[in-house]
């Protein structure tokens, strides 16, 4: 066996270990390209981007250091918002502690609900356009979060929202607690 070249392991610069706000994908997703949707919502909300274990080790859309749960990193961030992530026990343990967790995904059964304090049971191609909308027009940055109910554990999210013709209407409640201080 001869080594003939060696490649090393494509890596983010960014570390989301230490990222306030993070903005994680999952499976929902169905392209590539669509990973620039979820790169604006990260920015409107001075945040970081972050995925699933399919997204970094099956497609390879992201690199592995990037990738939330069992297997990949921890994190800890204020805000932690999944767009189409299923909400798998290994993902789960990889964000017990955000101190806000919100979901957007058109499953309603999707076990990201049981863990999100925040959801909104929608497509996240209709509702993630119009959080960046509200999130700019806000014109804040999450910053530390003070929610009192994340002292205390729930079964299931603190408040979610099925979605219905007014998708702004739907969204407002969760850039509020975004961007509160």
């Amino acid at each position: 066996v001869r080594v003939v070249a060696r490649k090393e392991k494509e890596r983010s610069a960014q570390d989301i270990t230490a990222a306030k706000t993070v903005v994680c994908v999952g499976r929902g997703l169905e392209k590539r390209e669509d990973l620039e949707l979820a790169r604006q919502l990260a920015a409107a909300l001075g945040g970081e981007i972050g995925c699933t274990r399919p997204i970094s080790e099956e497609l390879h859309w992201l690199p592995d250091n990037l990738c939330i749960g069992l297997s990949g990193v921890q994190v800890k961030p204020e805000l932690y918002l999944g767009l189409g992530v299923s909400g798998q026990i290994q993902h789960l343990t990889g964000l017990r502690g955000a101190r806000l967790i919100c979901a957007v995904n058109r499953d309603p059964n999707a076990p990201i609900f049981l863990a999100a304090d925040l959801g909104i049971i929608g497509d996240l191609y209709e509702v993630t356009p119009k959080l960046i909308e509200e999130v700019k027009q806000s014109g804040k940055v999450v910053g530390v979060f003070k929610h009192p109910w994340r002292d205390c554990v729930y079964d299931e999210a603190e408040e979610i929202v099925r979605l219905g013709k007014d998708v702004k209407e739907n969204v407002e409640p969760m850039v509020e607690a975004f961007t509160s201080m």
